[in-house]
């Protein structure tokens, strides 16, 4: 029978309360991959800019090779730290540049991969060397939503007057995004680890909720959110209850393949005795 919504106007409210509660569940998910693998922390810059020597800082041991000659690191090193309860998974990378040969050019592949799968991306600035509208077009180049970048002033003991308030830009480097430090001197070390761990824990909207750490939930929990918005849509463009109601079905469906427990034919039949009528 084809069907018509009557109160489209109530139909919408309770797509959108549910559509709140999918969202929150969805953003939780990098959280439940903190808790089931830590937090993937990429470590990325310039060439030559200090990101193995950070990365030593951090881990306060000789675990990546450093020279002076840029280009040292060709692939990724990764290492585990657990900073105050929370573990942070490391990655050091090969330094972002138009690449000389072709070994490094896949280690700066791997680079830009790693940054994409990040939570947190360290991005080390030689200070020496790189001016703030590089920086900017670093960022520019890589910047990932969903990817929290934090900008590493190094080496400021080769240039201690450098103030950070010169790479400020807005929506992209504040305050409350950079840290100046001199990684070979292990200097700010301390002040980093508790900016990162800040950077994961002062999120209570994520703590305070169930928290969804399997892939196959989460790409459930997107399908009905998309299956939701477009019964939005049709609601407030005016296409028939018909083509609706199939979206609604979808959206049910996804939720079904997460629960197990979900009805279509009932809930369908409830939503229509709420807010259709036959014609």
């Amino acid at each position: 029978e084809d069907v018509e919504f009557a109160d489209r106007e109530r139909l919408e409210k309770l797509v959108e309360k549910i559509q709140v509660v999918l969202k929150k569940l969805i953003d939780s998910f990098h959280l439940g991959n903190v808790i089931k693998n830590g937090v993937a922390t990429v470590i990325a810059g310039r060439p030559n800019a200090g990101k193995s020597t950070l990365l030593n800082a951090l881990l306060n041991e000789e675990r990546a090779i450093v020279s002076d000659i840029a280009g040292t690191t060709r692939d990724t090193i990764e290492e585990s730290l657990n900073i105050d309860g929370i573990n942070f998974r490391f990655v050091d990378t090969a330094g972002i540049r138009k690449a000389q040969d072709s070994i490094e050019s896949i280690g700066v592949d791997k680079a830009m991969s790693e940054i994409q799968k990040s939570t947190v991306a360290l991005h080390v600035v030689d200070i020496s060397d790189t001016t703030p509208e590089m920086v900017w077009s670093d960022i520019d180049t890589f910047k990932i939503i969903g990817t929290r970048f934090v900008i590493i002033l190094n080496k400021m003991d080769l240039n201690p007057y450098t103030k950070p308030e010169e790479y400020y830009k807005e929506g992209l480097i504040s305050a409350k995004n950079i840290i100046t430090t001199s990684a070979l001197n292990k200097m700010n070390i301390e002040a980093l680890k508790e900016h990162l761990y800040h950077t994961v824990i002062d999120h209570p909207e994520l703590m305070d909720q169930t928290i969804v750490s399997n892939t196959r939930h989460y790409d459930a929990l997107h399908k009905s959110y998309e299956s939701l918005a477009a019964v939005l849509h049709g609601l407030q463009s005016g296409i028939t209850g018909d083509f609706v109601a199939m979206d609604i079905r979808q959206a049910l469906h996804f939720l079904g393949e997460i629960t197990g427990e979900i009805h279509t034919d009932d809930l369908l039949e409830s939503i229509f005795t709420r807010f259709c009528i036959g014609k």
